[in-house]
């Protein structure tokens, strides 16, 4: 239009004369630590559970646990460093790269992190002797029995699904 403006083909610009409805402010909802406490307990042998564990304690976001690799996991100065998403906009998409250049950053490994990280690196050993070739190997700690990754869509429809389930208040994965 502006364009058309430009070269008197039109009188005057018609997109300058909408009016935008007012967008309703997002109100974010979160969890109290006895609600965590009460949600870690009703999801006890829950898939998923280890992968929000992580998130909760680091407060990552769903792009970053997704992303989380072994490469970036240092037992020896116990430690947990957070260097890549995995991000869905058409497809799946993994980035070497988080959101912005402070999103970079490196955690302290706790003791429950640390025996976390320790079941689900024992696991990836076991399904991949179990799938043998059919085995998708990556870098990746969490991820489905035959090795591909999660889907950022799959972490949160199945996190909605297991809050109704078990009863539990509604949050976006992302609260």
């Amino acid at each position: 239009f502006k364009d058309a403006l430009r070269k008197n083909m039109i009188p005057y610009n018609p997109a300058e004369r909408v009016v935008l409805p007012k967008a309703e402010k997002f109100e974010s909802g979160y969890y109290t630590a006895e609600q965590v406490h009460t949600m870690f307990d009703a999801l006890a042998g829950e898939l998923l559970l280890p992968l929000i564990k992580i998130t909760v304690i680091y407060g990552l976001r769903r792009s970053e646990v997704l992303g989380l690799k072994w490469e970036n996991i240092n037992c020896k100065a116990s430690t947990v460093a957070i260097r890549h998403t995995v991000s869905k906009c058409t497809s799946t998409v993994a980035k070497d790269k988080t959101k912005n250049i402070s999103s970079r950053r490196i955690y302290p490994m706790l003791p429950e992190i640390r025996e976390i990280l320790h079941e689900a690196k024992e696991k990836d050993r076991a399904k991949h002797v179990l799938f043998g070739e059919a085995y998708d190997v990556n870098d990746y700690v969490f991820k489905w029995e035959d090795g591909h990754p999660y889907s950022p869509d799959f972490i949160s429809q199945k996190f909605r699904r297991l809050l109704e389930q078990h009863g539990l208040p509604h949050i976006r994965f992302h609260d």
